[in-house]
């Protein structure tokens, strides 16, 4: 029977199995959705909300292929957090020892760079600030101008109506801003979005409340997963939109506080500018597990 190592990493809960091709005989692309799905689950599995799979693609030159498969088995376009953590692995491991990488997925290349031994950061591009770049099916009731970013209002079963700021992050994102929404409201609201299908290729949501102008706090909701301790590119949608709505101040640090700790977000405001995502990146446990 094959086996094949494997890394368990966070980011403040974010939570991953980490794959290195060169690590085993396998080839990564191999491994089924379902397999993959197996080993993700919590209880029958090692447990993760995404795996992460590494192979070199000029590794003269630092930069690495990467896939990220969220807990359903399902491939998804990208991970901030897990991006960070590959840094971590990378860089632990003696793969590269330049100060950054260049990590390549379907439909990106991303710098990642080590602030101290840590703490990691890595560039994200935005794709896209309207409905279009989420893939809306429908249920959009309204849209409307806010400063520089359209908020769009949908309607979540017969009574209410929410408020959602969309933002590609390479992967989809619905921001709301709303101070009095609880846990079990939130739930409800994403449970309806996702039973209704209401966006093609499913939706991150992150709910978002202004702390000031440079922190804010976040929960979010992640496709393929559900609620998540942490997301990197959550945190990056919630800061450019609240950056283009007027509420965060662009060009400094944001806080994004989370259940277990704080992602740092830097943007100028400008579009084309990439978004600068800091924050940990912890190995937990290593282990071997039968393909």
């Amino acid at each position: 029977m094959r086996k094949f190592k494997f890394w368990k990493m966070h980011s403040l809960g974010n939570d991953f199995i980490v794959i290195y091709e060169g690590f085993s005989e396998l080839n990564v692309c191999e491994f089924s959705s379902d397999y993959l799905k197996t080993i993700s689950d919590r209880k029958t599995g090692i447990g993760a909300d995404q795996i992460l799979l590494i192979a070199n693609s000029d590794i003269s030159k630092g930069e690495f292929t990467y896939k990220v498969i969220n807990a359903d088995g399902n491939e998804v376009e990208q991970c901030g957090n897990g991006a960070r953590c590959v840094k971590r692995f990378i860089y632990d491991n003696n793969l590269w020892l330049g100060d950054e990488i260049t990590l390549i997925t379907a439909n990106e290349r991303m710098r990642v760079g080590s602030k101290n031994n840590k703490d990691f950061v890595v560039g994200m591009n935005i794709r896209g600030i309207e409905a279009g770049d989420v893939k809306l099916n429908h249920g959009l009731v309204e849209k409307r101008k806010v400063e520089k970013q359209f908020s769009y209002e949908l309607r979540v079963g017969d009574e209410r109506l929410i408020n959602l700021f969309f933002v590609s992050m390479g992967n989809p994102h619905g921001v709301c801003w709303d101070n009095n929404l609880d846990k079990k409201t939130m739930k409800g609201i994403y449970g309806f979005l996702l039973e209704h299908k209401i966006f093609e290729n499913g939706i991150n949501v992150e709910f978002c409340k202004i702390i000031s102008d440079q922190s804010i706090s976040m929960t979010v909701f992640e496709r393929g997963v559900g609620e998540t301790l942490a997301c990197g590119s959550g945190a990056c949608a919630a800061v450019v939109s609240g950056i283009l709505t007027g509420n965060l101040k662009s060009g400094s640090s944001i806080e994004v506080r989370l259940e277990k700790g704080s992602l740092f977000v830097e943007w100028s405001g400008k579009i084309r500018d990439p978004v600068f995502l800091s924050g940990p990146a912890r190995k937990v446990f290593e282990g071997e597990i039968n393909a």
